[in-house]
Protein backbone atom coordinates (compact mmCIF):
# COMPACT_ATOMS: atom_id res chain seq x y z
CA UNK A 1 0.00 0.00 0.00
CA UNK A 2 1.18 3.53 -0.71
CA UNK A 3 3.41 2.50 -3.64
CA UNK A 4 2.39 3.48 -7.18
CA UNK A 5 2.32 0.57 -9.64
CA UNK A 6 1.27 0.37 -13.27
CA UNK A 7 -1.34 -2.02 -14.65
CA UNK A 8 1.41 -4.06 -16.28
CA UNK A 9 3.22 -4.36 -12.94
CA UNK A 10 -0.03 -5.48 -11.32
CA UNK A 11 -0.37 -8.19 -13.94
CA UNK A 12 3.16 -9.47 -13.36
CA UNK A 13 2.80 -9.36 -9.58
CA UNK A 14 -0.44 -11.28 -9.85
CA UNK A 15 1.30 -14.00 -11.86
CA UNK A 16 4.18 -14.28 -9.43
CA UNK A 17 2.01 -14.41 -6.35
CA UNK A 18 -0.52 -16.75 -7.97
CA UNK A 19 -3.23 -14.39 -6.82
CA UNK A 20 -6.59 -13.72 -8.39
CA UNK A 21 -8.60 -10.64 -9.21
CA UNK A 22 -10.54 -10.99 -5.96
CA UNK A 23 -7.38 -10.30 -3.95
CA UNK A 24 -6.52 -7.25 -6.02
CA UNK A 25 -10.11 -6.05 -5.72
CA UNK A 26 -9.77 -6.34 -1.94
CA UNK A 27 -6.59 -4.24 -1.99
CA UNK A 28 -8.35 -1.63 -4.10
CA UNK A 29 -11.27 -1.51 -1.70
CA UNK A 30 -9.10 -1.19 1.36
CA UNK A 31 -6.96 1.48 -0.26
CA UNK A 32 -9.52 3.58 -2.11
CA UNK A 33 -13.06 2.77 -1.06
CA UNK A 34 -12.93 2.23 2.68
CA UNK A 35 -16.30 2.69 4.42
CA UNK A 36 -17.88 3.42 1.06
CA UNK A 37 -21.31 2.41 -0.17
CA UNK A 38 -20.41 3.21 -3.77
CA UNK A 39 -21.68 0.69 -6.37
CA UNK A 40 -18.12 -0.10 -7.49
CA UNK A 41 -17.38 -1.73 -4.12
CA UNK A 42 -20.12 -4.28 -4.72
CA UNK A 43 -18.91 -5.47 -8.14
CA UNK A 44 -18.00 -9.16 -8.14
CA UNK A 45 -15.20 -10.55 -10.30
CA UNK A 46 -14.51 -14.14 -11.23
CA UNK A 47 -11.34 -15.64 -9.76
CA UNK A 48 -8.43 -15.38 -12.15
CA UNK A 49 -10.13 -12.78 -14.33
CA UNK A 50 -7.73 -10.66 -16.35
CA UNK A 51 -10.22 -8.40 -18.11
CA UNK A 52 -9.35 -5.36 -15.92
CA UNK A 53 -5.74 -5.58 -17.14
CA UNK A 54 -6.86 -5.77 -20.76
CA UNK A 55 -9.24 -2.85 -20.19
CA UNK A 56 -6.30 -0.93 -18.79
CA UNK A 57 -4.57 -1.13 -22.16
CA UNK A 58 -7.65 0.35 -23.82
CA UNK A 59 -7.72 3.18 -21.28
CA UNK A 60 -4.03 3.88 -21.86
CA UNK A 61 -4.78 4.41 -25.55
CA UNK A 62 -7.28 7.21 -24.86
CA UNK A 63 -6.22 10.85 -25.02
CA UNK A 64 -5.40 12.37 -21.59
CA UNK A 65 -8.03 15.05 -22.21
CA UNK A 66 -10.65 12.34 -21.79
CA UNK A 67 -9.79 12.20 -18.08
CA UNK A 68 -8.53 15.70 -17.37
CA UNK A 69 -11.41 17.70 -18.89
CA UNK A 70 -13.22 19.86 -16.35
CA UNK A 71 -16.41 17.80 -16.59
CA UNK A 72 -15.30 14.32 -17.62
CA UNK A 73 -17.74 12.78 -15.13
CA UNK A 74 -20.60 14.75 -16.65
CA UNK A 75 -19.76 13.55 -20.13
CA UNK A 76 -19.52 9.97 -18.87
CA UNK A 77 -22.89 10.14 -17.11
CA UNK A 78 -24.56 11.66 -20.16
CA UNK A 79 -23.09 8.89 -22.32
CA UNK A 80 -24.61 6.19 -20.13
CA UNK A 81 -27.95 8.01 -20.13
CA UNK A 82 -28.06 8.27 -23.95
CA UNK A 83 -29.65 4.86 -24.53
CA UNK A 84 -32.29 5.48 -21.87
CA UNK A 85 -33.03 8.88 -23.40
CA UNK A 86 -33.56 7.36 -26.83
CA UNK A 87 -35.82 4.66 -25.40
CA UNK A 88 -38.02 7.17 -23.59
CA UNK A 89 -38.31 9.47 -26.61
CA UNK A 90 -39.11 6.53 -28.90
CA UNK A 91 -42.17 5.53 -26.85
CA UNK A 92 -43.93 8.84 -27.42
CA UNK A 93 -45.45 8.57 -23.96
CA UNK A 94 -45.93 11.44 -21.54
CA UNK A 95 -42.74 12.21 -19.62
CA UNK A 96 -43.07 11.44 -15.91
CA UNK A 97 -40.80 11.68 -12.87
CA UNK A 98 -38.86 8.51 -13.75
CA UNK A 99 -38.14 9.63 -17.30
CA UNK A 100 -37.53 13.32 -16.73
CA UNK A 101 -33.84 13.28 -15.69
CA UNK A 102 -32.67 11.29 -18.70
CA UNK A 103 -34.54 13.30 -21.35
CA UNK A 104 -33.89 16.82 -20.06
CA UNK A 105 -30.12 16.68 -19.72
CA UNK A 106 -28.25 19.12 -21.91
CA UNK A 107 -24.49 19.36 -21.63
CA UNK A 108 -23.13 22.91 -21.78
CA UNK A 109 -19.86 23.27 -23.66
CA UNK A 110 -16.91 24.88 -21.88
CA UNK A 111 -16.89 27.99 -24.08
CA UNK A 112 -20.58 28.62 -23.30
CA UNK A 113 -19.98 28.39 -19.56
CA UNK A 114 -16.92 30.64 -19.81
CA UNK A 115 -18.69 33.23 -21.97
CA UNK A 116 -21.69 33.50 -19.65
CA UNK A 117 -19.65 33.72 -16.46
CA UNK A 118 -16.98 36.04 -17.86
CA UNK A 119 -19.72 38.45 -18.91
CA UNK A 120 -21.52 38.34 -15.56
CA UNK A 121 -19.05 37.77 -12.74
CA UNK A 122 -16.26 39.12 -14.92
CA UNK A 123 -18.24 42.18 -15.99
CA UNK A 124 -19.13 42.92 -12.35
CA UNK A 125 -15.45 42.72 -11.39
CA UNK A 126 -14.33 44.78 -14.41
CA UNK A 127 -16.90 47.45 -13.65
CA UNK A 128 -15.43 47.88 -10.19
CA UNK A 129 -11.89 48.08 -11.57
CA UNK A 130 -12.81 50.67 -14.21
CA UNK A 131 -14.78 52.73 -11.68
CA UNK A 132 -11.67 53.02 -9.53
CA UNK A 133 -9.29 53.62 -12.45
CA UNK A 134 -10.67 56.34 -14.70
CA UNK A 135 -7.44 56.54 -16.72
CA UNK A 136 -7.76 52.90 -17.74
CA UNK A 137 -11.38 53.43 -18.77
CA UNK A 138 -10.44 56.46 -20.86
CA UNK A 139 -7.08 55.53 -22.34
CA UNK A 140 -7.09 51.75 -22.96
CA UNK A 141 -6.34 50.94 -26.60
CA UNK A 142 -8.22 47.65 -26.92
CA UNK A 143 -10.39 45.05 -25.26
CA UNK A 144 -7.35 42.80 -24.88
CA UNK A 145 -5.57 45.49 -22.88
CA UNK A 146 -8.60 45.79 -20.64
CA UNK A 147 -8.86 42.03 -20.13
CA UNK A 148 -5.22 41.92 -19.06
CA UNK A 149 -5.79 44.84 -16.70
CA UNK A 150 -8.69 43.16 -14.88
CA UNK A 151 -7.27 39.60 -14.96
CA UNK A 152 -6.65 37.77 -11.70
CA UNK A 153 -4.22 34.91 -11.01
CA UNK A 154 -5.73 31.84 -12.65
CA UNK A 155 -8.64 33.85 -14.03
CA UNK A 156 -8.08 35.60 -17.37
CA UNK A 157 -11.73 36.45 -18.26
CA UNK A 158 -10.86 35.54 -21.84
CA UNK A 159 -14.44 35.95 -23.14
CA UNK A 160 -15.12 39.25 -21.35
CA UNK A 161 -16.27 41.88 -23.85
CA UNK A 162 -16.04 45.67 -23.63
CA UNK A 163 -17.60 48.54 -25.57
CA UNK A 164 -17.02 52.29 -25.67
CA UNK A 165 -19.76 54.60 -24.47
CA UNK A 166 -20.67 57.87 -26.15
CA UNK A 167 -18.23 59.76 -23.94
CA UNK A 168 -15.38 57.55 -25.11
CA UNK A 169 -15.01 55.51 -21.92
CA UNK A 170 -14.70 51.73 -21.91
CA UNK A 171 -17.33 49.69 -20.05
CA UNK A 172 -18.22 45.97 -19.96
CA UNK A 173 -20.56 45.14 -22.84
CA UNK A 174 -22.92 43.28 -20.52
CA UNK A 175 -23.15 46.19 -18.08
CA UNK A 176 -21.70 46.59 -14.61
CA UNK A 177 -24.46 44.95 -12.50
CA UNK A 178 -24.69 47.85 -10.09
CA UNK A 179 -27.53 46.18 -8.18
CA UNK A 180 -25.25 43.36 -7.14
CA UNK A 181 -23.39 43.30 -3.80
CA UNK A 182 -20.22 45.35 -3.60
CA UNK A 183 -17.93 42.54 -2.40
CA UNK A 184 -17.32 38.99 -3.59
CA UNK A 185 -18.04 37.68 -0.11
CA UNK A 186 -21.66 38.82 -0.45
CA UNK A 187 -22.30 37.21 -3.85
CA UNK A 188 -24.70 34.28 -3.88
CA UNK A 189 -24.41 32.21 -7.06
CA UNK A 190 -27.12 29.60 -7.74
CA UNK A 191 -27.39 27.07 -10.55
CA UNK A 192 -31.00 25.81 -10.26
CA UNK A 193 -30.39 22.99 -12.78
CA UNK A 194 -26.77 22.19 -12.01
CA UNK A 195 -26.49 18.76 -13.64
CA UNK A 196 -23.03 17.38 -12.93
CA UNK A 197 -21.77 20.72 -11.64
CA UNK A 198 -20.22 22.25 -14.77
CA UNK A 199 -21.33 25.81 -13.94
CA UNK A 200 -20.80 25.29 -10.21
CA UNK A 201 -17.13 24.38 -10.66
CA UNK A 202 -16.57 27.24 -13.13
CA UNK A 203 -18.14 29.70 -10.68
CA UNK A 204 -16.02 28.23 -7.90
CA UNK A 205 -12.77 28.95 -9.73
CA UNK A 206 -13.73 32.56 -10.46
CA UNK A 207 -15.06 33.25 -6.97
CA UNK A 208 -11.91 31.88 -5.34
CA UNK A 209 -9.82 34.24 -7.48
CA UNK A 210 -12.09 37.17 -6.61
CA UNK A 211 -12.05 36.51 -2.87
CA UNK A 212 -8.29 35.97 -2.74
CA UNK A 213 -7.77 39.29 -4.51
CA UNK A 214 -10.28 41.26 -2.43
CA UNK A 215 -9.56 39.77 0.98
CA UNK A 216 -5.84 39.13 0.56
CA UNK A 217 -6.49 35.65 1.91
CA UNK A 218 -4.68 32.39 1.35
CA UNK A 219 -5.97 29.88 -1.18
CA UNK A 220 -7.21 27.35 1.40
CA UNK A 221 -9.17 30.05 3.24
CA UNK A 222 -10.77 31.31 0.03
CA UNK A 223 -11.66 27.80 -1.16
CA UNK A 224 -13.48 26.98 2.09
CA UNK A 225 -15.21 30.37 2.18
CA UNK A 226 -16.52 30.10 -1.39
CA UNK A 227 -17.96 26.61 -0.81
CA UNK A 228 -19.53 27.71 2.45
CA UNK A 229 -20.89 31.13 1.47
CA UNK A 230 -21.02 31.74 -2.29
CA UNK A 231 -22.10 28.60 -4.15
CA UNK A 232 -25.56 27.04 -4.33
CA UNK A 233 -26.99 24.38 -6.62
CA UNK A 234 -30.18 22.40 -7.20
CA UNK A 235 -30.67 19.35 -9.42
CA UNK A 236 -33.65 17.09 -10.09
CA UNK A 237 -31.51 13.97 -10.70
CA UNK A 238 -30.11 12.43 -7.47
CA UNK A 239 -27.13 10.83 -9.23
CA UNK A 240 -26.22 14.10 -10.94
CA UNK A 241 -26.37 15.82 -7.56
CA UNK A 242 -23.78 13.37 -6.24
CA UNK A 243 -21.55 13.90 -9.28
CA UNK A 244 -21.79 17.69 -8.90
CA UNK A 245 -20.74 17.48 -5.24
CA UNK A 246 -17.81 15.24 -6.15
CA UNK A 247 -16.77 17.55 -9.01
CA UNK A 248 -16.76 20.54 -6.66
CA UNK A 249 -14.77 18.61 -4.07
CA UNK A 250 -12.30 17.51 -6.74
CA UNK A 251 -11.87 21.11 -7.93
CA UNK A 252 -11.15 22.18 -4.35
CA UNK A 253 -8.70 19.33 -3.71
CA UNK A 254 -6.81 20.08 -6.91
CA UNK A 255 -6.10 23.51 -5.49
CA UNK A 256 -5.38 22.81 -1.82
CA UNK A 257 -4.87 19.06 -1.52
CA UNK A 258 -7.16 16.49 0.03
CA UNK A 259 -8.71 17.79 3.25
CA UNK A 260 -12.14 18.08 4.89
CA UNK A 261 -14.35 20.65 3.16
CA UNK A 262 -17.27 22.73 4.47
CA UNK A 263 -20.79 21.42 3.94
CA UNK A 264 -21.82 22.17 0.36
CA UNK A 265 -25.00 24.06 -0.47
CA UNK A 266 -25.89 21.57 -3.22
CA UNK A 267 -29.15 19.65 -3.02
CA UNK A 268 -31.40 17.31 -4.96
CA UNK A 269 -34.68 19.10 -5.56
CA UNK A 270 -36.21 16.07 -7.29
CA UNK A 271 -37.19 14.21 -4.11
CA UNK A 272 -40.82 13.78 -3.13
CA UNK A 273 -42.09 12.69 0.32
CA UNK A 274 -42.05 8.91 0.70
CA UNK A 275 -44.14 8.70 3.87
CA UNK A 276 -47.90 9.06 4.09
CA UNK A 277 -49.39 12.51 4.52
CA UNK A 278 -50.91 11.33 7.79
CA UNK A 279 -47.42 10.62 9.15
CA UNK A 280 -46.37 14.21 8.45
CA UNK A 281 -49.52 15.62 10.06
CA UNK A 282 -49.00 13.48 13.14
CA UNK A 283 -45.78 15.36 13.87
CA UNK A 284 -47.84 18.50 14.56
CA UNK A 285 -49.86 16.75 17.31
CA UNK A 286 -53.05 18.74 17.99
CA UNK A 287 -51.74 22.11 16.76
CA UNK A 288 -54.09 22.85 13.86
CA UNK A 289 -51.98 25.73 12.58
CA UNK A 290 -48.94 23.50 12.27
CA UNK A 291 -51.03 20.70 10.80
CA UNK A 292 -52.17 23.02 8.01
CA UNK A 293 -48.58 24.07 7.40
CA UNK A 294 -47.34 20.48 7.24
CA UNK A 295 -50.21 19.57 4.92
CA UNK A 296 -49.30 22.38 2.53
CA UNK A 297 -45.61 21.45 2.63
CA UNK A 298 -46.37 17.81 1.94
CA UNK A 299 -48.61 18.56 -1.04
CA UNK A 300 -46.18 21.14 -2.37
CA UNK A 301 -43.16 18.84 -2.35
CA UNK A 302 -45.14 15.92 -3.73
CA UNK A 303 -44.36 17.55 -7.08
CA UNK A 304 -40.62 17.58 -6.44
CA UNK A 305 -39.78 14.70 -8.77
CA UNK A 306 -41.29 16.56 -11.72
CA UNK A 307 -40.94 20.26 -10.89
CA UNK A 308 -37.69 20.24 -8.93
CA UNK A 309 -36.35 23.77 -8.54
CA UNK A 310 -39.48 25.21 -10.19
CA UNK A 311 -41.43 24.66 -6.97
CA UNK A 312 -42.43 28.02 -5.56
CA UNK A 313 -43.17 28.04 -1.80
CA UNK A 314 -44.85 31.44 -2.25
CA UNK A 315 -47.43 30.12 -4.71
CA UNK A 316 -49.88 28.76 -2.15
CA UNK A 317 -52.21 30.53 0.22
CA UNK A 318 -50.20 32.83 2.48
CA UNK A 319 -46.46 32.53 2.49
CA UNK A 320 -44.73 29.40 3.75
CA UNK A 321 -41.47 31.30 3.91
CA UNK A 322 -42.88 33.77 6.44
CA UNK A 323 -45.85 32.24 8.24
CA UNK A 324 -44.66 30.48 11.38
CA UNK A 325 -41.74 28.96 9.53
CA UNK A 326 -39.71 28.94 12.75
CA UNK A 327 -42.32 26.49 14.06
CA UNK A 328 -42.61 24.44 10.87
CA UNK A 329 -38.89 24.01 10.29
CA UNK A 330 -38.20 21.57 13.18
CA UNK A 331 -41.23 19.50 12.14
CA UNK A 332 -40.02 19.40 8.54
CA UNK A 333 -36.58 18.28 9.74
CA UNK A 334 -38.20 15.48 11.75
CA UNK A 335 -40.21 14.41 8.72
CA UNK A 336 -37.14 14.30 6.49
CA UNK A 337 -35.18 12.46 9.15
CA UNK A 338 -37.93 9.85 9.36
CA UNK A 339 -37.72 9.40 5.57
CA UNK A 340 -33.90 9.25 5.75
CA UNK A 341 -33.66 12.22 3.40
CA UNK A 342 -30.63 14.50 3.55
CA UNK A 343 -29.59 17.55 1.56
CA UNK A 344 -33.14 18.71 0.77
Amino acid sequence: MGVAVSLEECKELAKDAKTNSGRWRGVTRRGCCQKSSAPMTRVASAAGARRPIEAGRLLDALAPDTFTASDSLGWCYQFWQAERKDQVNATGNKIGADELPSVTQLFTEDYMVDFLLDNTLGAWHAGKVLASNSKLAENAKSEEELRKAVALPGCSWKYLRFIKTKDGRWTPAAGTFDGWPKTAKELRCLDPCMGSGHFVVAMFERLVALRMAEEKSGEATAVAAVIRENLFGLEIDPRCTQIAAFNLALAAWRRVGHRPLPAMNLACSGLAPNAREADWLALADDNQKLQRGMERLYRLFQKGTVLGSLINPRAGEGDLLMAAFHELQPLLEKALEAEKVTGY
